[in-house]
């Protein structure tokens, strides 16, 4: 039996795997955030109201704003979303591992963004998403 994420949850997934993306692709240079361009990966218009009912710039401010506080990823400007870059925790929950041992999360987040999109693809994104997290869960658990 497949558990359906509430609305915000998957909203909150489907950003953060397109921020991941969007940052791995670059790294270790910085990279400026844009809406419009994370709406656009996606596939929806970024004046968009989500399933939620909340607006999409409401929510990519607050995933910028949730993964900055929680040290995933660091501004390097002014404004949270300007000249960001993972960090080292965000590296360590997408499994970024020389490409000798395997595919990492962050190589299939890249992939996965190519078709966000449509339906299928941002399941997909939250099948990664959901698989990162589970991992800082069991490393946060593991250490304590």
């Amino acid at each position: 039996m497949t558990t359906q994420l509430p609305p915000n949850i998957e909203e909150f997934n489907e950003l953060t795997a397109v921020i991941f993306a969007q940052l791995y692709i670059v790294h270790p240079l910085p990279k400026t955030l844009e809406p419009d361009e994370v709406a656009g990966v996606l596939g929806r218009p970024p004046a968009a109201t989500l399933p939620s009912g909340r607006p999409f710039n409401d929510v990519f401010a607050h995933t910028v704003g949730w993964l900055v506080h929680e040290k995933y990823i660091y501004p390097n400007g002014a404004h949270p979303r300007e000249r960001v870059q993972l960090t080292d925790k965000a590296l360590v929950a997408m499994n970024v591992v020389p490409p000798s041992l395997g595919r990492s999360r962050g190589s299939e987040l890249v992939d996965a963004t190519k078709s966000a999109s449509t339906e299928a693809g941002r399941g997909r994104l939250g099948e990664i998403v959901a698989a990162v997290v589970e991992g800082i869960t069991k490393g946060v658990i593991g250490s304590q």
